[in-house]
This record gives structure tokens, C-alpha cells and sequence, in this order.
């Protein structure tokens, strides 16, 4: 669930008596900050709608709260901007969407109180061993998300370090973060960068650790981070790149390595004519992977590298043509006599190297025959397969090669027996309700927790309403554990064993199909252990 504004709805509009029904309407709000819950003054707010010529703009006073008098009845959208936080504008990436609602003349529109979710900032130095600030680095911050630090393509912008080796994220949503600082490495010919270096993960680590991930949840700023890069002082990775049909003679390869599972790109390489020689220089000690494209990506090889205290000397690369993950969809279709499997069409489905998180998604769609194809993968190549179901269904299985995947996301082979994905229509769900007394809070993040913790694709989760109350659809049936959190606390119930340390007694859940229940759930609190 990303981390957007929250609107809370405090009231209904108010609807006009039969014989003033063409009198103008007025829209009421108050605009806060998310940390604080202080008023925003100055914010931008934007009204349109059908029944306005020209959009309505107006300010928040000192108060953070505005009046927009004199709006006829009709279907209206309401945006918020201010300067240093995430607007409440549709298509706007980390934004809330805009606020739809119908206004009825006369009487108030009351929209409640509208939080704008501050843009945090990361700020910090980047040094080499010997302390010289190290210029023109890139930084990069990846997002804790079900206890795992995982690239996320758009949700952080990038930066680079100044001539002081100084930097600066700015723009980045609410949430517990893994910094990390990297050089890329590709050069051509025999000229490589005067330094090269390994990734290196806040405070000083070679991979992520999400028990160093600064939060910023609650704060709006983190200043005075520091990475050290340490210089690499290594070996000649050399060899040849083959000419093949995907890479003719004389065709222009990049040449890069790599560290298996990191989400930062080639620290190190070259650029080569298919039919010469390769050198990249000044490689440490480590298993790493070498990634070659051709030019125009009609051609990719990928194999492993041991690099130790002696040059490592002729490799051979010889480039492929991409292959394509395919597939059907189909969905058991229950209720008759008989179940029957028809086509799924309209399955989302997004695949993603394991050894290449820096890479973009695979992504694609089925079609009315519930085919799919998702191209320019990796042959032999083990990619991690996500699965969106239509609504009304969810999935019961995923096959390649005769092989149920038990675990999900799905880890499937590229190039090898097309996947199949079968859903089902038979799921069950839940209504429920918090157990409250007076002054007890009605907000609560609700989990259905399947017994099989590794099929992260049969969680459900809902938020309670005003009144406690939550509602779960297309649930898969199983065993399930339910429980009532404060908070949603970046996902970190998929993490193992994260919800078992609660402590108090979830409620056990068995869903069969079609099945319908009732739930009375507790509230406990996640505190901050992750």
C-alpha cells in the first residue's frame, strides 16, 4: 500500500429540501500536514466539475481551511497542492487521487479534513577510504516494503554527489529507507573510470540491511549520512565477444559486472565489436555476474564470473536472442453441476529477474484466450512472477513444467514450458467489526493471514470505516488467522514471524468455498518491531 495522503470524509453533503433546489452550495475543508496534524495555510486548491465554465480556485487561511460559496449542484473533483508536499491531484506519481463528490444546493459540502503527506528529504556525504570526497556518485534509497528493500522503479528519484561529494533526495514519500552509493563502471575499449568501486550500502555494508534503514515515517528530513567507497584494487577480467546471429561481426556490445541480487547496476566494464577482445580492469576479488547486450537489445547473454588474486582471462561471450515467457490463464468456473475452465482474459501479470532487480519489469496482460506473452527475457534465466487477478477471483494455482510454485511471488524459468496460471471464482469472504468501548478508536488495518505464510498472494487486508467495520472479498479457501493492527506498518506483516510476535490471540478463520463469516477482532499494536 503505497504512502499517500490520507483523506478522512468527516460528513455526508447535505442534501437540499424539494422546493430550493437550484440554490448554490458552499464546499468546506480544512487542509493538515501528516506529522503533525498542523493547519497548512496557502494551500492551492483547484474545483471542477460539469457544472463550472472555468475550474474554481481558491487558498487556505491561516487555519488551513477554505470556503468555496456559490457552486451549483453537480459531480465536482477537488485537488490540493502546496509547495513541499505530495499534491491530492489524479496521475500524479506518490500523489492521492483527487476528491470526487456530488454537492447538492443548498446547504454545505463538508469534506472534512484533507492531510497532505509531506516530501521527505535525505541528505548526506560520500567519501572515499582515504576520506577525499568522492564526486559524481550516484545515490539512490530503496523503500522497506514487507520487511525487504526492493528496487521500486520511480518511487525515489535518483541523485548524484556534488564536487564535495555532497547529495541530496529529495521528494521522497514516507517510509523506512536502505541508502545505498554506486558508480557505474562501463567504458570503452581499455579506458575505464580512473576509479572503481563496489556498491556500498548504508552505513557500510556490501548488501542492504534493512535493520539500518533509516525511517522516516515521522520525520520530515534526515541529514548527515556518510558512505565510505572503498577503491577497488584488482584484476584484468578479459576475453572475446563471439559473433552469433543476434550479434553480427563488428556490432557494439556493453560489457558490464555485476553483484547477483544487487539492485545497482555494473560497477564495471566495457564496450566491445562483436569479434574482438574484452578488458575490464581493476576488478576485486568476488562472484559477480556479466551481463552483454548488443546495441539495439536484439542479443543478451548473461553468465557468472569468479574473480580472485590472478587475471581472469578467456571468457567467451557469445549473445542470444531474447526469449519470451508465455502462457494461459484460465479460471474454474464452480456453481454448476460440474466446474468448467474457461479463458481468463484481462490477468495482469509482471515478471522480474532474480539476479537483476535493476532491470524493468516484465509486464503484460492476457488476452480474451486467456494467452500471454511477455517478451525480451533472459534464456535460463529465473524471473519472479506477480499475478493480479480480475475481480471475483483469485489464484489457485501456478504450474510450469508439471511443478506446482508453492511459494509466491512465483519463481519461474525463462525459455523453458509455457506457465499456467488457474484461478478461481469460488472465494469466500469475510464482513467484520472492531470490539469497542467508549472512546476506543475506530481506525484499524485488518490482515487475513493464510496458515501457508509463503503464499504472500493469499493475504487479504481492509481498512475498518468510521463505525470499525471491514469487508474482505475473494478470499481463497483455507486456514486463516485475522487480525486488527493500529496501523499498516509498510507491509511488514508479510515478513516472517512478524505477526506472531503481536502476542494476544488472533482469531482462527477456516474459509470454504463460497463461504461467508462474521468477525469480531481486538486491536493490537505492531509497536516497532520489524
Amino acid at each position: 500500500m503505497r504512502a499517500v495522503a490520507v483523506i478522512q470524509l468527516a460528513a455526508t453533503l447535505i442534501a437540499a429540501s424539494s422546493a430550493q433546489t437550484n440554490g448554490p452550495a458552499a464546499v468546506r475543508c480544512r487542509i493538515v500536514d501528516d506529522i503533525h496534524g498542523t493547519p497548512i495555510p496557502n494551500a492551492r486548491l483547484t474545483l471542477t466539475g460539469r457544472s463550472l465554465i472555468d475550474p474554481i480556485v481558491a487558498e487556505s487561511d491561516t487555519r488551513g481551511s477554505c470556503t468555496l460559496p456559490g457552486i451549483p449542484s453537480g459531480n465536482y473533483s477537488l485537488s490540493v497542492r502546496k509547495a513541499g508536499f505530495f499534491p491530492v491531484q489524479s496521475g500524479v506519481p506518490n500523489g492521492a487521487p483527487s476528491i470526487a463528490f456530488v454537492a447538492h444546493a443548498p446547504g454545505d459540502a463538508d469534506l472534512g479534513t484533507i492531510t497532505l503527506v509531506s516530501m521527505r528529504r535525505i541528505s548526506g556525504m560520500v567519501r572515499w577510504q582515504d576520506e577525499e570526497p568522492a564526486a559524481g556518485v550516484t545515490v539512490h534509497a530503496l523503500r522497506v516494503k514487507g520487511g525487504k528493500a526492493a528496487l521500486r522503479s520511480g518511487e525515489v528519484p535518483l541523485t548524484r554527489t556534488n564536487d564535495h561529494g555532497e547529495f541530496t533526495i529529495d521528494r521522497v514519500p514516507p517510509g523506512r529507507y536502505v541508502v545505498y552509493a554506486f558508480i557505474q563502471g562501463v567504458a570503452p575499449g581499455d579506458h575505464t573510470r580512473p576509479e572503481i568501486a563496489l556498491p556500498v550500502f548504508y552505513p557500510g555494508t556490501p548488501a542492504p540491511d534493512t535493520r539500518s534503514a533509516i525511517d522516516l515515517l515521522n520525520t520530515p528530513e534526515i541529514t548527515g549520512l556518510v558512505l565510505h567507497l572503498q577503491e577497488a584494487a584488482g584484476v584484468i577480467v578479459s576475453g572475446q565477444v563471439i559473433p552469433s546471429i543476434s550479434a553480427p561481426k563488428g556490432s557494439t556490445v556493453h560489457l558490464g559486472l555485476f553483484v547477483p541480487g544487487s539492485p545497482a547496476p555494473p560497477f564495471a566494464g566495457t564496450i566491445a565489436a562483436a569479434g574482438d577482445e574484452f578488458r575490464i580492469r581493476d576488478v576485486p576479488p568476488g562472484s559477480y555476474l556479466l551481463l552483454s547486450v548488443v546495441d539495439n537489445i536484439r542479443g543478451q547473454s548473461l553468465q557468472p564470473v569468479e574473480v580472485g588474486t590472478a587475471p581472469v582471462e578467456g571468457i567467451r561471450v557469445t549473445l542470444q536472442h531474447p526469449v519470451s515467457i508465455s502462457g494461459r490463464a484460465v479460471v474454474v468456473q464452480s456453481g454448476g453441476v460440474a466446474p468448467t475452465t474457461l479463458p481468463a482474459a484481462n490477468v495482469a501479470l509482471h515478471a522480474r529477474p532474480e539476479r537483476l532487480p535493476f532491470l524493468p519489469l516484465n509486464s503484460g496482460m492476457t488476452n480474451a484466450s486467456g494467452e500471454f506473452t511477455l517478451d525480451g527475457a533472459y534464456p535460463g534465466e529465473t524471473y519472479i512472477l506477480s499475478i493480479d487477478p480480475p475481480p471475483g477471483t483469485y489464484i489457485q494455482r501456478v504450474v510450469q513444467n508439471t511443478r506446482d510454485l508453492s511459494e509466491s511471488p512465483f519463481p519461474i524459468s525463462a525459455g523453458e514450458e509455457p506457465v499456467e496460471v488457474i484461478l478461481g471464482n469460488d472465494g469466500g469472504r469475510v464482513t467484520g467489526a472492531l470490539n469497542l468501548n467508549n472512546g476506543d478508536r475506530t481506525r484499524a488495518f485488518v490482515v487475513l493471514a493464510p496458515d501457508d505464510r509463503k503464499r504472500k498472494d493469499r493475504f487479504r487486508v481492509a481498512t475498518t470505516d468510521a463505525e470499525g467495520s471491514f469487508h474482505i472479498s475473494d478470499i481463497p479457501p483455507g486456514d486463516y488467522h485475522a487480525f486488527a493492527l493500529v496501523r499498516n506498518d509498510e507491509d511488514a506483516y508479510l515478513t516472517e514471524g512478524y505477526l506472531d510476535r503481536l502476542g494476544g490471540e488472533p482469531v482462527k478463520v477456516t474459509i470454504r468455498p463460497g463461504d461467508a463469516q462474521t468477525l469480531h477482532l481486538k486491536i493490537v499494536s505492531p509497536g516497532r518491531d520489524r
